[in-house]
């Protein structure tokens, strides 16, 4: 007692976990003063604002976690989809599993309206009004509908997130709340600038195709930063200190960056807008950070996914390239394994280039490969996206071809390195390497469709090729349905049917009985005089025509005649492209006609251009 008695007269704490010590916490008084009512006030007002400030930004991305969410849903239903039907044709021949499908659709096309196609009318009425047709606002560039309704929609909600409860507009407000909804985009538009995107993985998407929502992104961060920025310019900012001179230093590169996204300056000069656009994303990004330190958090994720899609890109270069060969010294007697490529001029402005890739390399028809070629490159690192005009199975198993029109630039190098190489003998050929990366973008399965009509021009060929290799080796292995393939390709002189003469003559050899391919080349130049080309009509099943096809009358007199769901797969100039999606959009693919039994028509379209 005596202890204890000593222990409180000092008034220090007795030791802690013992009865004591409850009893004095209980009882004893606290050195520091009570808070007081304007403390609280304060201290809950504050929270309040935290809270107000982290609420936009997670809004978005709680909506985008929503978006994401149901697009890998219908991605997982349409993979279980494709397979169940997929054993289904597997488990008879390709023929008869058309037959059993199509027969049901012969029997309804009896001009009467079927109530049990509605919802299969109701998809084609979604298909034409969401990606067929375009509003006609711009003629340098068309958008469908759904990627309008899309980018606006995203750029609305932003806005709508930056203001709603503003406190009756306060500048204040919604300029702080800007940047924050601006800078919490940063690292979406970067991950979805990039290749390796595990957002292409879950939702079955092509990273050219998620490239709409990475515009759409973009732009709205361009929005936000001018809102952002106006807001303090009529609050009053001074350029003298140093984080102001950062956050216009940031504003500026942004600027750049859309003036020279712009699509007809990006086309002018790809290669300098590419290396251009990544200094400017860069400098912007740490522009941001020094600005406002306290949003640095979200802008350092952007800098870690771009340095892993940069590395992911390595080891799958490492791989398909076989550098490791290229590391050990070798004699000069095998320059066959340090020269990995090669080259064949095709025409005056065509060249082909082949590759071996690994075993365990593998690819689809309608994926593309960045091809780099450090003798022929310009820049480090310089490398350019081309469709494989091949397939990793069948005939040169493994072997990834390309066959590339020469423009400006690199493709322009590339025929003169070509031309060298043809002048010279096997034997005084120096090594040539190339590097791949790849295969990127989400392709169809064609096997799935009755009939396929594929249309391409000029070196969209490359997309057409592959994709009728492939259907022709799945009918050899009894895992597709298609039963027939309508093969249109315009070209300009009939000399550039050489370009793919050779491949699919022995293509066509390996056809199956059960499957009919049916090929129409269209020559838009009159042939020069005295020039032949009875070699090329030596081809089995094909047609050579002068002119331009009718793109609608060949579309209906197709589907007029196809006994089950039609797939049109169409690459080329933007003219031939807006001219496939027109004569879909009529009424030959209409609602009504599928109502009274047409089959549906899925299009699928690969466009020139960045």
């Amino acid at each position: 007692m005596k202890a204890a008695r000593s222990f409180t007269q000092k008034g220090s704490p007795p030791p802690p976990y013992s009865l004591t010590s409850f009893v004095f916490a209980m009882t004893s008084t606290s050195h520091a003063p009570a808070p007081t009512m304007k403390t609280v006030t304060a201290s809950a007002s504050a929270a309040a604002k935290q809270r107000e400030k982290e609420q936009p930004p997670d809004d978005l991305w709680r909506l985008l976690v929503v978006v994401i969410g149901l697009l890998i849903l219908y991605h997982v239903y349409t993979l279980i989809s494709t397979w169940v039907r997929t054993r289904r044709i597997a488990r008879r021949s390709g023929a008869t599993a058309a037959k059993a499908e199509g027969e049901s659709v012969l029997a309804a096309q009896s001009g009467k309206v079927s109530l049990r196609r509605l919802p299969l009318s109701a998809l084609s009425a979604l298909r034409i009004a969401a990606f067929r047709w375009s509003p006609p606002l711009s003629t340098i560039h068309h958008m469908c509908l759904s990627e309008m309704t899309f980018v606006a929609g995203y750029i609305i909600a932003l806005l709508a997130l930056c203001f709603v409860n503003s406190h009756h507009l306060s500048a204040s407000t919604w300029t702080n709340r800007a940047a924050d909804l601006a800078t919490s985009q940063i690292p979406l538009v970067v991950a979805l600038s990039g290749k390796n995107n595990i957002l292409s993985f879950l939702t079955g998407v092509g990273t050219e195709k998620l490239n709409v929502l990475h515009r759409a992104a973009a732009r709205s961060l361009f929005i936000l930063a001018c809102v952002h920025v106006s807001g303090h310019v009529k609050m009053g900012v001074s350029t003298e200190h140093i984080f102001i001179r950062w956050g216009i230093t940031a504003f500026t590169s942004l600027c750049l960056i859309v003036i020279t996204s712009l699509r007809p300056i990006r086309n002018l000069a790809y290669e300098a807008f590419h290396t251009i656009h990544i200094v400017l994303v860069f400098l912007c990004m740490l522009a941001i950070c020094i600005h406002r330190p306290g949003n640095a958090v979200r802008i350092w994720p952007g800098f870690i996914i771009w340095g892993l899609d940069r590395f992911a890109r390595v080891i799958r270069t490492f791989f398909l390239s076989r550098v490791w060969l290229k590391i050990v010294p070798r004699k000069a007697e095998n320059r066959t394994e340090i020269s990995n490529v090669k080259l064949e001029q095709l025409s005056s402005d065509t060249v082909r280039v082949t590759m071996r890739l690994p075993q365990l390399a593998s690819w689809k028809a309608g994926q593309h490969f960045y091809l780099s070629i450090p003798s022929v490159s310009a820049l480090p690192f310089e490398s350019h996206p081309f469709s494989a005009a091949s397939i990793a199975s069948g005939l040169n198993e493994k072997e990834l071809v390309f066959i590339i029109r020469a423009r400006e630039g690199f493709t322009r190098r590339l025929l003169e390195r070509a031309q060298i190489e043809n002048s010279l003998e096997p034997a005084s050929k120096p090594a040539l390497s190339a590097y791949v990366d790849g295969p990127y973008g989400c392709p169809p399965s064609w096997g799935l469709y009755d009939t396929c009509v594929l249309i391409s021009g000029g070196s969209g060929i490359t997309y057409t090729l592959s994709t009728l290799l492939e259907i022709i080796y799945q009918a050899q292995m009894g895992t597709s349905a298609v039963r027939r393939v309508v093969f249109v390709w315009m070209i300009r002189d009939a000399d550039q049917m050489n370009w793919i003469r050779k491949t699919l003559t022995a293509a066509l050899l390996q056809m199956p009985q059960s499957l009919a391919i049916d090929i129409r080349i269209f020559v838009t130049r009159p042939p020069a005089q005295g020039h032949t080309t009875n070699s090329i009509y030596d081809m089995p099943n094909m047609q050579l025509k002068s002119g331009r096809p009718n793109v609608k009358e060949l579309l209906r007199e197709e589907l007029d005649s196809a006994p089950g769901p039609v797939g049109v797969g169409v690459c080329g100039p933007t003219p031939l492209v807006q001219d496939v999606r027109s004569a879909l959009s009529s009424d030959i693919a209409g609602p009504m006609g599928v109502l009274k039994g047409r089959p549906t028509v899925s299009l699928h379209v690969e466009a020139f251009g960045w």
